[in-house]
């Protein structure tokens, strides 16, 4: 039953020829050591112990976060290329070169601004001794604000000199300047195209409103000659009036050449009817007096006829001197202002863009 059992129990170890006495006896030591060998054989294992169960794990878990978190950093690094405010050490240099240069541009736009406000302001003053026919006050307005314009041409043109030699431009430049530093760049240089347009308004302007004094002188010269012609004519002095209706005649002919230059940009529709008026009458009185001149003083059919023409274009003269004040207010009302509304919306605009700038 022993011999049974142990071939049984151990099938690797069958009974052969030679077996002795002794592999029938049941050693117990010797089963124990087949009972482990067949255990062995069966591919059993021990039950895991503390490493296999909590060592290893936690060893594997430490590993995942690493690599987590070099997979973050690379991300990091691409969400922060060269150039942007992630990568202030490749922008530093340039930028430490150029902010107190944009520091003193955005004060050296404050002040133009200002400059370009006081011009507005003399522009309407132009306008107002137009209006008024203070020569003076027009003289004046005109002289202080050609030399403001000046000043802001040649400031802005300084400026941008000064902006344009930054080393801000080339290619990539955002990979040697930061963000905000050329924003600022950028919002500067638009200030300055705000001014661009100032000096031909002012030009506009000047032209505009010198040609407008001129004629005011002219259309006054023109009175003051014909009411000298009329007081001659009472004098009796028909030839003496005839030549100076003569003279008054050749200044309204300048009044129309003013006229034509002055209708590109302004309504002159008042100053035609004005000139038309007065020209209707320099004729008539001119005629009346010639007819003294032929009748020697004496009043004929012909004196007579030509007196009721004067007297009629007379009527149809403007009253009084009101008229010179509503074509002085048309001009001024036309392309003149205009020009003073183009040098006030540069001022806008100049400043919206330094309210626009970012800070540094």
């Amino acid at each position: 039953m022993a011999a049974a059992r142990s071939t049984a129990t151990n099938p690797a170890r069958p009974r052969g020829p030679f077996a002795t006495a002794a592999d029938d006896d049941p050693d117990p030591l010797d089963d124990a050591s087949d009972v482990d060998d067949s255990e062995a054989d069966d591919g059993s294992a021990d039950p895991p112990g503390f490493v296999d169960r909590f060592v290893l794990p936690v060893v594997w878990f430490v590993a995942v976060l690493l690599i987590a978190a070099g997979a973050a950093g690379l991300l990091g690094g691409m969400d922060h290329p060269p150039g942007t405010a992630g990568r202030v050490e490749l922008t530093w240099d340039t930028d430490r070169r150029i902010t107190p240069a944009l520091d003193d541009a955005a004060k050296d736009l404050s002040a133009l601004s200002i400059q370009v406000d006081q011009l507005t302001d003399s522009g309407r003053h132009v306008l107002t001794a137009l209006t008024a026919r203070n020569a003076t006050s027009l003289g004046e307005s005109i002289a202080g604000g050609s030399a403001l314009e000046a000043v802001i041409v040649e400031q802005a043109l300084a400026m941008r000199g000064r902006l344009e030699a930054l080393p801000v431009s080339g290619q990539n430049p955002a990979l040697r300047v930061s963000p905000i530093q050329l924003a600022r760049h950028k919002v500067a240089l638009q200030a300055l195209d705000a001014t661009k347009g100032i000096e031909s308004a002012w030009s506009r302007l000047v032209t505009g409103s010198t040609t407008a004094a001129r004629l005011m002188t002219v259309l006054a010269d023109h009175d003051t000659t014909m009411a000298r012609a009329a007081t001659q004519g009472v004098a009796q002095a028909y030839a003496d009036a005839v030549v100076t209706i003569a003279e008054a005649r050749s200044i309204l002919a300048q009044a129309v050449t003013l006229r034509t230059q002055l209708a590109n940009t302004t309504n002159v529709s008042t100053l035609d009817q004005w000139v038309a008026l007065n020209t209707a009458y320099d004729n008539a009185l001119d005629a009346l007096y010639k007819a003294f001149v032929a009748s020697r003083g004496k009043v004929t059919q012909e004196v007579s006829a030509a007196f009721a023409a004067q007297e009629a274009a007379k009527a149809r003269l403007p009253p009084d001197s009101r008229s010179l004040v509503v074509i002085m207010a048309e001009i001024s009302q036309g392309g003149l202002n205009q020009a003073v509304i183009a040098i006030d919306q540069a001022g806008q605009q100049l400043a919206h863009s330094l309210e626009s700038m970012p800070d540094s």
